[in-house]
């Protein structure tokens, strides 16, 4: 098999604001065969070897006929900033006092774009910030009646935050410990009846508690 060697000829692009474009086209050369070389393009030459064109390396991009090619714009996300695709919403009958308690228990930060009041100056809508998760808080009305939920929270000390927890208005549904199936774990009961199981991943088979 020859050896393979690769080599650019550069292009000529005239702006077509100002004059006829004039391109010759870049080639690969590989031992005698010649490829044009388009962009994201793999080139597979004899022997099963792939040549990569110096373009393939570079973030796709719109050329704009003159000039630098531009980097395209990146496509809107479906999903709000700061939120997932999945997210719980607690529906309850007092919004201000469950969000003062998940502040205070999980040191959650609320997003004030999220915020909205009624018209007796009372929360409507909330959301908070949990360690990178968020959590909606809706008042109930006639049409959406309060619903306790449960909530599966991860944090990196589930000692100290149950501890909060409880200094905040919970009520404790079992205290921390080590769980058979690789968690420390403990349960609280928000003032709005929501059950958090709040636990940190030990990374392995925990000591079954007795």
């Amino acid at each position: 098999m020859h050896a393979l060697h690769a080599s650019y000829m550069k292009a000529s692009v005239t702006c077509t604001r100002h004059a006829p474009m004039q391109t010759e086209p870049r080639l690969l050369v590989a031992g005698q065969r010649r490829i044009q070389a388009t962009p994201h393009l793999s080139h597979v030459l004899a022997g099963g070897t792939v040549l990569r064109s110096a373009e393939t390396l570079k973030p796709p991009g719109k050329s704009t006929g003159c000039g630098p090619v531009m980097p395209e714009h990146k496509r809107a996300s479906h999903v709000p900033p700061g939120f997932t695709a999945v997210t719980p919403y607690l529906t309850v009958d007092d919004p201000d006092r469950l969000v003062a308690f998940v502040k205070e228990a999980f040191r959650a930060e609320e997003l004030e774009d999220q915020r909205a009041v009624g018209s007796d100056g009372k929360v409507a809508h909330a959301a908070l910030r949990v360690d990178g998760g968020i959590v909606e808080i809706g008042r109930a009305a006639a049409q959406w009646r309060a619903l306790p939920s449960g909530i599966h929270l991860y944090v990196r000390n589930v000692d100290a935050t149950y501890k909060r927890a409880l200094k905040a208005g919970g009520v404790s549904l079992h205290d921390v410990r080590d769980m058979e199936y690789g968690e420390r774990a403990a349960a609280v009961r928000d003032p709005s009846g929501n059950h958090w199981y709040i636990a940190t991943y030990t990374g392995g088979m925990g000591k079954k508690s007795g």
